[in-house]
Parts: structure tokens; C-alpha cells; sequence
């Protein structure tokens, strides 16, 4: 639509001035859009890193369960010897007991040795058993 001045002379286009207006919204739209998107995309991004982090957490709270476990059989398994141990010296106490004192050098001596032996395996008993 043509504009005119009083003498009937076309100066200016409302058509145009309105398309102008409406190419600086849609401007204004698209920097806004994009923006948006760019926030979009760097939250994604810290998404993503944390979730790597919160997965790495994980895979060390599973390893130091599973070297818990083990830690608990072996202990499991030092109780049992130890408690093998000490059953077998009080049977050893008990037949001491019933000896005369000529025997009992024998049973003493027999002990000190069940001890060493007792002794120098369980250094080895949790790994090798």
C-alpha cells in the first residue's frame, strides 16, 4: 500500500515499514532461540559429566565392596583356624593333665612344637586355604 503526501506523491510503503517490524521480531525470536538452545546444550553437557562422575563413584563403591567381601572370608577363615587352635591345645591341656610328670616334658614339648608348626602356617593360611 502505497503512502502519499498531499500533492498525490507515493512517499513511502506501509508494506514494507511493517515487514521490517516483523523481520526484527523474528530476529529477536531466532537469537532467543538460539540462546535457548546453547543453554540447552551446556546443561546436556554437565548432564553428561556428572553422569560419568556418578558412574566412576559407582564402579569404586563396587570395588572396595568386593575387597570388603574378601577381606570378611579371610577373617571368617582366621577365625576358624584360630578356633581349630585353640580346640586342639585344649585337648592337648586335657591329656597333659591325665599324664604323670614324667610324661608331661613329652606333652609340653609336643605343644611348643604344634604351636611353632600352628604359628608358621598361619602366615600362610588365609592365602592358601
Amino acid at each position: 500500500m502505497p503512502i502519499k503526501d498531499e500533492a498525490d506523491q507515493v512517499i513511502g510503503c506501509l508494506a514494507l515499514a511493517m515487514s521490517l517490524k516483523n523481520q526484527g521480531m523474528l530476529e529477536q525470536a531466532t537469537q532467543s532461540l538460539s540462546a535457548t538452545s546453547e543453554q540447552i546444550v551446556a546443561s546436556t553437557e554437565e548432564l553428561a559429566a556428572s553422569a560419568q562422575e556418578l558412574a566412576k563413584g559407582m564402579e569404586l563403591i563396587d570395588t572396595l565392596r568386593k575387597e570388603m567381601e574378601e577381606q570378611v572370608q579371610r577373617t571368617e577363615k582366621l577365625l576358624t583356624f584360630i578356633k581349630e587352635v585353640a580346640r586342639n591345645l585344649h585337648i592337648l591341656g586335657i591329656n597333659a593333665s591325665n599324664l604323670p610328670n614324667k610324661n608331661l616334658f613329652r606333652v609340653t614339648n609336643e605343644t611348643s612344637l604344634f604351636i611353632i608348626k600352628t604359628f608358621s602356617l598361619s602366615w600362610r593360611y588365609p592365602k592358601d586355604r
